[in-house]
Formats: C-alpha cells, sequence, structure tokens
C-alpha cells in the first residue's frame, strides 16, 4: 500500500519554480539596493568633494578680498552667467541650448578662474576664461571701486632678507616667510586689520577699510607693535633651525590718509589701492630704521588727539622723502 501523494503525482505537480522564481526576486532586490546604495555613496561623496572645494575656495576668496567686495564680485559673476545663458537662447526654437544652472561652487569656480587666469579649453579661440570673463564683465558692470577718507596703512619689511635668502636654500626661506607671516596674519584676524597683500618680503596691512572706523590709526599703530614683538620671538625660535636668522630685523612704516580701493580687473583680479597714502606710507617704511616703527606727521597728529602722546617721538632729524622734500617724521614708542 503506498501513502498519497504519489511518485506519479509528485512528478506531475511538485515543482521547484516557486524556489527558483524568489530566489531571481531575492537576487533582483539585493542588486537594486546594491545600485542604489553605491549611487547614494557616490552622491554623498560627490557633494562632500563639491562642499570641501566651496570651502577652500571660499577661504581663498575671503583672503584675497574684503567681506563686501566678494559679495559684489560674485553678484557680477552671477550677472555674467546671466547674460551667457540670455546668449545661448535658440533663435530658432526660442529654447536655451544649455537647461542648467549654477550653483555656488560653479560661481566660485568662475570666479577663481577669472582671478587666476585658468586655461579653459571650450573658449575654442585660445583666450583664458579669465580673458573671456573680464572682457564680459568690463562691459557690462561697472567697475568696483570706492574712496575711503579715513585710512592707515602700514608696510614691514625684512632688513638683510634678500642677503640671508641667497645663502639659503628655498624651503628655509619660505619657512621663515610662512612662519612669520602666518603670525602676523592671526593677530591680523585677532584686531580686525585687512592684509593687503604681501610682496616679497613686504608685508602691507590696513585699517579703515572696508569697514569705516575712527580708531584707525590707533589700531594699526598697535598692530605694528604686536608684529614686532612677534617678529623678536619667532627669530628667537628659528634660530637653531636657520641659521644667520637672528641677523634679521624689520622696519616698520605707517601714514593715514584717503585711498582709493577697488578691484582691478584683467588677467588677474585684485583688490588694490591706490592714491598718495600709499606711496607715503611705503617711503615711511624704506626710510625707517631696523626695528623701528617710523610714523607720519598725520598719523602721529590722529594718535595725539586720541590721547595717546606718549606714543609719539619725533625723528630727531628730518627725513627727505621722494615727491615730498624735507619732512618730519616720528617713532612710535608703545610702553609694555
Amino acid at each position: 500500500m503506498r501513502i498519497y501523494p504519489s511518485i506519479r503525482f509528485k512528478k506531475r505537480y511538485m515543482s521547484s519554480k516557486p524556489f527558483k522564481m524568489t530566489l531571481v526576486v531575492v537576487c533582483i532586490f539585493v542588486l537594486t539596493s546594491a545600485i542604489f546604495l553605491c549611487y547614494d555613496y557616490l552622491l554623498n561623496h560627490r557633494q562632500n568633494a563639491i562642499m570641501s572645494f566651496a570651502a577652500k575656495a571660499g577661504r581663498i576668496v575671503d583672503n584675497l578680498f574684503p567681506t563686501n567686495v566678494r559679495d559684489r564680485l560674485l553678484r557680477d559673476v552671477e550677472n555674467l552667467h546671466s547674460l551667457n545663458v540670455e546668449d545661448n537662447v535658440d533663435e530658432e526654437h526660442g529654447i536655451l541650448r544649455h537647461d542648467d544652472h549654477p550653483d555656488k561652487r560653479q560661481i566660485i569656480q568662475k570666479l577663481l578662474s577669472v582671478m587666476v587666469g585658468k586655461k579653459n579649453n571650450s573658449c575654442g579661440d585660445g583666450r583664458t576664461l579669465s580673458e573671456v570673463s573680464e572682457a564680459t564683465l568690463s562691459h557690462n558692470t561697472t567697475p568696483i571701486a570706492d574712496l575711503f577718507q579715513d585710512t592707515s596703512i602700514m608696510f614691514a619689511d625684512i632688513v638683510g632678507f634678500t642677503k640671508w635668502s641667497s645663502e639659503h636654500n628655498p624651503q628655509d626661506v619660505f619657512h621663515l616667510l610662512e612662519e612669520l607671516f602666518f603670525e602676523f596674519d592671526k593677530i591680523a584676524a585677532k584686531m580686525n586689520v585687512f592684509k593687503l597683500d604681501r610682496i616679497g618680503d613686504c608685508y602691507i596691512a590696513v585699517t579703515g577699510l572696508p569697514e569705516e572706523r575712527t580708531d584707525h590709526s590707533v589700531v594699526l599703530c598697535r598692530f605694528a607693535h604686536e608684529c614686532r614683538s612677534k617678529m623678536y620671538d619667532i627669530i628667537e625660535q628659528l634660530k637653531f633651525e636657520l641659521p644667520g636668522v637672528e641677523r634679521l630685523n624689520m622696519r616698520f612704516g605707517i601714514h593715514s590718509g584717503p585711498v582709493i580701493a577697488g578691484v582691478l580687473r584683467g588677467q588677474k583680479t585684485r583688490f588694490e589701492l591706490f592714491g598718495d597714502t600709499m606711496n607715503t606710507a611705503s617711503r615711511m617704511e624704506s626710510l625707517s630704521l631696523p626695528g623701528r616703527i617710523q610714523i607720519s606727521e598725520e598719523t602721529a597728529k590722529q594718535l595725539i588727539s586720541a590721547g595717546l602722546e606718549h606714543w609719539v617721538k619725533p625723528r630727531d632729524a628730518l627725513i627727505h622723502a621722494k615727491g615730498k622734500g624735507e619732512i618730519q617724521t616720528y617713532w612710535l614708542q608703545i610702553d609694555e
């Protein structure tokens, strides 16, 4: 006697197809999930890369331009893209040839390209993106420039640097400059002083712009004093690592007055200052002495008006400044 179901029944009705179909569905589900997980990972990786790039680019732009100037530049680049989009309208069909819109990363990329003259083969005519963008910007936007009536400018130069740098390898030279100017930058950030530029071993800083302030001369004099003290500390720290660095010193020059400040657009866009105040501040530095901070009569008057006449000591002899003749200058002496 055989128990139901029979072998014949099994062969006819029992099948592995449900198992196989279930296995196929599970495999499809796993494969689909893996694809979505990979896509999510790649998307997050790309977003993180974009955010990292935007943060780094933002820091570069922040270092090159004051905040209000940077915002105006970004608006100009956005306007430039709007004009380019209008130019890309297909006149025959009335539609855009490109349906994508710029994000902040693209805007910053364009701005950085304008500043560094980065090559872009898509221009097709051998010109850089900088040249194309600047040509468009200069024709479709007004220059970014302002007159600041009350500012103070400081020039600081390393005395003996040229001879010392010729005796050391490039790595040592840049190590010294990085150590020194990095500390100056930290002091500038702490005291809200705007670092204008570094030209070789010359450090240029300004107060009174982009935000106007009545104590610009006092703040910049304090800044110069702190920079000089920090310079001595760094030289002391590096004297065993960089032979001969103890022979170096710095001289400082400060002048107060009006300046024209703005973005000079061209192959490499830069924030620049122009005017007699810049020239006089440079003269104050070049005619100063190692380890001394020389200030002009205008700066001295502002310190005296602020009740800081004990900071001001007249220089014993008049100095001859190019384009100025014989002028009276002063030494800055801040008691610790």
